[in-house]
């Protein structure tokens, strides 16, 4: 009888740890989900090409539902796209799924937000091959 009371009490521990356990987020997790929160709104970057010093700008709008636009203007000419996002860490990765821009393209930026900065090192055709910092609007 004392054996199947401790066995009782046991299943009853280990059931409460792992429903415990089950039930917390991770740091991971948490994390994740504060840099979506930090991240959802529009965030706009301008500068000039490396190249020729044509103006150059770039405005993401990132929503709860991981989904985002992306309005990009060279000079007088521009594109638009509109895709979703995940974020893992301190990785951004977005994939255009709509556009004039890259459609089915996935692309991984690295980014910190801080004080309402988001900071991507972005490289590619007609954007400067370093940081870019956007601020939030």
């Amino acid at each position: 009888m004392k054996n199947r009371i401790k066995l009782i009490g046991t299943i009853a521990l280990t059931a409460l740890i792992v429903f415990t356990t089950a039930a917390c987020k991770s740091a991971e997790q948490k994390a994740n989900e504060q840099a979506q929160n930090d991240l959802i709104g529009s965030w706009r970057w301008s500068g000039t090409d490396d190249y020729d010093g044509t103006p150059v700008s770039m405005t993401f709008t990132f929503t709860k539902d991981n989904k985002f636009t992306m309005t990009q203007t060279y000079g007088s000419e521009s594109g638009t796209g509109k895709g979703t996002y995940t974020i893992s860490g301190s990785t951004l990765t977005v994939k255009f799924t709509e556009a004039g821009y890259g459609e089915g393209t996935e692309t991984a930026f690295t980014f910190t937000v801080n004080n309402n900065k988001l900071t991507l090192k972005l490289n590619g055709e007609n954007i400067p091959k370093s940081n870019a910092v956007f601020t939030k609007l």
